[in-house]
C-alpha cells in the first residue's frame, strides 16, 4: 500500500473507473457481435468522454494498454469466424490466450468464464471488465476528478 500511495498520491487520487459489460440478453459475451460492441464502447468512451477537453486517451500514461486483452480476444473471435484453418496464430483459451506466439492474460478483464474441458477455449463469458486508470492532471481538483469519473460511469450505465 505504501508503494501505491507513493506512486499515485504524489499527484493526488488517480482516475479510476471500472465498467462491467454484460450481454443484455443475459448470454455469453464470447460472441462476435457482443465483443465488437464492447470494443466499440471502450474506444468511444476512451476518446469521447471528456472533462476540460481531455479524454482518457489523452490523459493516460501508465495504464493505456490495460484493456488490450479485450481487444485481442475480439480479434481472435474475428479470426476464428473468418478462417477454416486450425493453424491460426491465435489461441483463444482462458486464462492465458496466445497471440502471435505471445501470452496474454485475460483474467484481469474476464469474469464468469466457462471453458471447454479438453482444450481450454472459452465457451461462456459472463462479464467483461473495462478499466480506465490514469494519473490525475496537475490542474484538476478533486471535483474535476469526480466529474470525469461520474461522466464515464454514466456513459456505461446508459
Amino acid at each position: 500500500m505504501v508503494v501505491y500511495s507513493d506512486y499515485f498520491l504524489s499527484a493526488g487520487d488517480p482516475i479510476m473507473v471500472f465498467a462491467f459489460v454484460v450481454a443484455k440478453d443475459g448470454g455469453s459475451m464470447a460472441r462476435l457481435e457482443y465483443m465488437k460492441e464492447a470494443v466499440e464502447q471502450l474506444d468511444f468512451a476512451g476518446a469521447n468522454i471528456t472533462h476540460d477537453g481531455q479524454s482518457f486517451y489523452t490523459l493516460c500514461t501508465d495504464f493505456c494498454q490495460i484493456n488490450e486483452p479485450i481487444r485481442q480476444f475480439y480479434n481472435g473471435l474475428v479470426m476464428k469466424v473468418n478462417s477454416s484453418s486450425m493453424n491460426e496464430p491465435i489461441s483463444i483459451t482462458f486464462p492465458i490466450m496466445e497471440v502471435l506466439g505471445k501470452d496474454l492474460d485475460l483474467s484481469p478483464n474476464f469474469f464468469g468464464v466457462q471453458t471447454n474441458a479438453s482444450d481450454g477455449t472459452i465457451e461462456f463469458l459472463k462479464v467483461v471488465g473495462v478499466q480506465f486508470r490514469a494519473n490525475r492532471p496537475a490542474n484538476w481538483t478533486k471535483y474535476d476528478l469526480q466529474t470525469y469519473e461520474r461522466s464515464m460511469s454514466a456513459y456505461f450505465n446508459e
